[in-house]
């Protein structure tokens, strides 16, 4: 494995690179050009990309029957609309939402699966950190770049690159896939528990991290006095922290189990989406980097891929994006403020981390 591993995951990290470089891009760009919109837009966009992520739960049974290479097709797709909201996107209309939508149910077929990929051919934590460096600079650079090019050359040549990164990515996820299938499948009838157990979690984590990506990302950006030099400076810092943190992330869920530590990282995180808000200037700045993320996210997947498998897993953890996406519309529609959406996280990353005790303490009991 050691002498595949040095031939497909350098591959696969620079795929990671310019996939999440793209969607870096994507949001900087579009969090800055819709803040004047206000908070219930920022909510509807995010509800537009999160929505018809649930579809990527049937689709894990393509990736699990046919191979991932058929489940990686429709990545295409995903670069092709966002390509399109370059172009019929710059407004905050309804047309936007739709176009946003369209490429986040193409990336909701496709993007989970190249997780998968990674865990099926080497499920640990030192391999899957090693791989989320690639995306952890992506993100940085992406976040770096866009707001540049955006100052620079407008809003539409900055989409437009994000639909060439991400269909370059797939060209390279599909050239060096390391595994035809996933290493682990479950009986998805016989385990509709442990299925509703890891929606339930992921809906309460990744519902977290949208307020934080969406809301709390346009606050960061006015606060920074709406400098795109400053702005992309704090996020292209912030990924090089996360990406030099990765490896300690990666050995810390190998060693204490992706349980324990993504229970500390949620307990973190609701200590830090309740303080956030209150933060102002070069103090929110500073904030912003710390790298509680790589924890997070390399425990998450590990966690629920050994629940559910592989392809099944991953899918299921993403799909979680759509309730996220309607409660977030929900919410919009009521005309809420900030403090709505920082109480509302706080209590989500509460609950993910009470719903993973209680699993495992019945876990534990039905073992014994």
């Amino acid at each position: 494995m050691n002498g595949g591993l040095q031939h497909w995951l350098p591959i696969y990290t620079l795929a990671a690179l310019l996939h999440i470089m793209s969607w870096s891009m994507y949001y900087s760009v579009t969090r800055a050009h819709f803040s004047s919109a206000g908070p219930n837009y920022l909510a509807q966009l995010a509800a537009a990309e999160t929505i018809p992520i649930a579809l990527g739960i049937p689709w894990a049974r393509i990736a699990e029957k046919k191979g991932f290479r058929i489940a990686l097709l429709p990545g295409f797709l995903e670069a092709l609309f966002l390509l399109l909201v370059g172009f019929i996107g710059a407004q905050p209309t309804a047309i936007t939402l739709f176009t946003v939508c369209m490429a986040s149910l193409f990336w909701s077929l496709a993007g989970p699966q190249t997780t998968a990929i990674v865990i099926s051919a080497s499920p640990t934590g030192h391999t899957l950190s090693s791989y989320f460096i690639g995306s952890t600079i992506g993100w940085s650079l992406g976040a770096l770049t866009a707001p540049l090019t955006y100052q620079l050359l407008g809003y539409t040549p900055t989409m437009m690159l994000t639909g060439l990164l991400t269909a370059v990515s797939y060209t390279l996820y599909m050239l060096y896939l390391p595994t035809e299938y996933p290493r682990r499948r479950i009986s998805w009838q016989s385990n509709c528990g442990s299925l509703l157990y890891v929606i339930a979690l992921s809906t309460s984590i990744l519902y977290m991290t949208e307020i934080i990506g969406s809301i709390y990302l346009s606050t960061l950006y006015v606060e920074l006095g709406r400098d795109n030099v400053m702005y992309a400076l704090t996020l292209f810092a912030t990924g090089l922290i996360g990406a030099a943190i990765r490896p300690l992330a990666g050995k810390t869920v190998d060693k204490l189990g992706p349980e324990k530590v993504l229970q500390a990282t949620l307990l973190a995180y609701a200590a830090y989406v309740y303080i956030y808000p209150s933060l102002h200037g070069l103090t929110a700045a500073i904030a912003w980097l710390i790298p509680l993320f790589p924890f997070l996210d390399t425990s998450l997947y590990l966690y629920t891929t050994r629940i559910l498998g592989e392809a099944l897993g991953t899918a299921t953890t993403s799909a979680a994006y759509t309730p996220v996406g309607l409660t977030l519309l929900t919410i919009s529609m009521l005309d809420t403020s900030l403090h709505t959406y920082q109480i509302t996280s706080t209590l989500a990353a509460l609950t993910s981390a009470f719903l993973l005790v209680v699993y495992e303490q019945r876990a534990k009991r039905v073992n014994i």
